[in-house]
This record gives C-alpha cells, structure tokens and sequence, in this order.
C-alpha cells in the first residue's frame, strides 16, 4: 500500500522542532513518509560583492544548513524510529517551494506557528502561497498544542457536514483519537443565542456558536476547555442549511487567533 507524502516546510528556526515531531507524529497514525524542506534566501546569506567570495560563503552555509538539519532531525528520527529524509535549496522562496511540490507530489503540508509571529513565512505571504498553490491537506501547527508521537489526539471538527467525511485518512485518524469527537459549528442565525452544548451520538459532542465578533473567541475558550489539539476545518466544501462557509480570510483569522494545531481539508 503506498505511503501518503508528508512535508515539512521549515525556516528551521524555533518552530522547526514541534513542526516535525507533530509531522511524524501524523505519519505514526496515518503510515506516511516524513520529508523535511527548508529555502533560504541567497541575500540572506550573501553580503560579499566579489564572486569568489559568495561562493566560499554559499558553500560554508550550505554546510551549516545540512549540518542543522541533521542535528534537528536525526534524534527524532532515532527516538521514534522512523525514518526522515530531509533537502533545501538557496533560490527564491515561492519558486522554488512550487517547484517542489510540483516534482514530489506530497498529500500534506506541515507548516510551523510561532506563539508571537503568527508564522515565519508571513511577511512573505508564503503561507497564503501554499493555500493557494497546494491543493492536498495543509497542517498548520501550534507551538503550545503540537501533536505528540505515540499520544493520542484530542480531535475537534469545525463546521464540517459529517465527521471527517472528506478526508481519506479519516479512519486512522480516528483510531487515534480520543472519545468523544468534538464538533464545533458557527451559524449564521440561531434561535438560541447562547453556546449550546448536546450530544450527536455516543461519539459526538457538538457545540452551537451564531456568527458575531466574538465567535473566534468563543470557539477558542472552547477548544482548550475541551482540550482539543487538532482542529480540523473543511476549506472548499459548500454548506447547506445555517452554517458559515469557511472562506479563505475566515481560515487566516483561524490561523491567527486559535492556539491550536490545524488541519485543512484539500480542496
């Protein structure tokens, strides 16, 4: 049976570690192969003029970045026993994380999220460039709710029709999860005007919010309420009945604001 394709998209700064633990932490539960992928930019590295000189530095961070990279990745690896194989580039950030995706083909990207700075990548738009140019599942990881390898997860769902109904890993995840599933829709206009909290199914634990500036908020006092450190959100679905379509600023706010490890649904 193949293998899904998990990649990590890493500026291999301080929120590198958690990234890939959680990454291998899903590869655990769904049977996926870890891959590591960071760019750095030639100016960031290249002050010398002189073209002899930029080459000797080129070649001297080239060293450094492969030497940091085994040092991030080979312990995790030797821990948990799987294997990670890891690459990067000195180019363009966009050009070249598309030309990456384009040659592996990979079913899920795993991006990190700072505590302070919503994402390493922001200020180059690149988070917006994934969601834009990668059509396959999008993780976006929490410093503070990271996944655990070999732990269970706490799983909630965000206005999705049915649990997990698009994702094709839905059985494994699941597996994996503690009890009770927890749902979470935001409506457009309810009849009750507070949070209300029933039981789906023996399974199932869903919560009520009607759409107004304080939705986010609420679903965040929630989500660490129940202890929930894996969200799951439908990106591309069209919702019938009461419930709010999740556009692509609705999912940035999400980004921004939730402190939990998020799973985007492919589109």
């Amino acid at each position: 049976m193949k293998k899904y394709k998990i990649v990590v998209l890493s500026d291999l700064n301080d929120s590198a570690l958690t990234a890939i633990k959680s990454a291998v932490s899903f590869a655990k539960m769904i049977d996926g192969d870890v891959e590591v992928f960071s760019v750095k930019k030639p100016n960031d590295i290249i002050t010398a003029e002189n073209q002899l000189s930029a080459m000797r530095t080129i070649n001297t961070q080239y060293t450094k970045t492969d030497k940091k990279m085994q040092n991030l990745i080979n312990p995790i690896a030797a821990e948990h026993g799987i294997s990670i194989t890891y690459s990067f580039v000195f180019g363009n950030t966009k050009s070249e994380i598309s030309n990456f995706i384009e040659k592996r083909q990979p079913d899920i990207l795993v991006l990190g999220k700072r505590k302070l700075t919503p994402l390493k990548f922001i200020g180059d738009g690149i988070t917006q460039y994934v969601f834009n140019t990668f059509k396959g599942e999008i993780m976006i990881v929490s410093d503070e709710n990271a996944l655990e390898p070999n732990k269970k997860i706490s799983l909630g769902t965000l206005n999705n029709l049915g649990p997990l109904v698009d994702l094709k890993f839905a059985k494994d995840l699941m597996a994996n999860a503690t009890k009770p599933l927890i749902s979470y829709k935001i409506v457009k206009n309810s009849r009750a005007t507070e949070e209300v909290a029933k039981p789906a199914s023996k399974e199932m634990i869903a919560y009520v919010f009607e759409h107004n500036e304080s939705s986010i908020k609420n679903l965040s006092a929630y989500l660490a309420k129940n202890n929930v450190n894996l969200l799951y959100l439908n990106r591309t679905k069209k919702l019938t009945d009461n419930k709010m379509n999740l556009m692509k600023s609705d999912i940035k706010s999400l980004i921004n604001t939730l402190n939990v490890t998020l799973l985007v649904t492919a589109e």
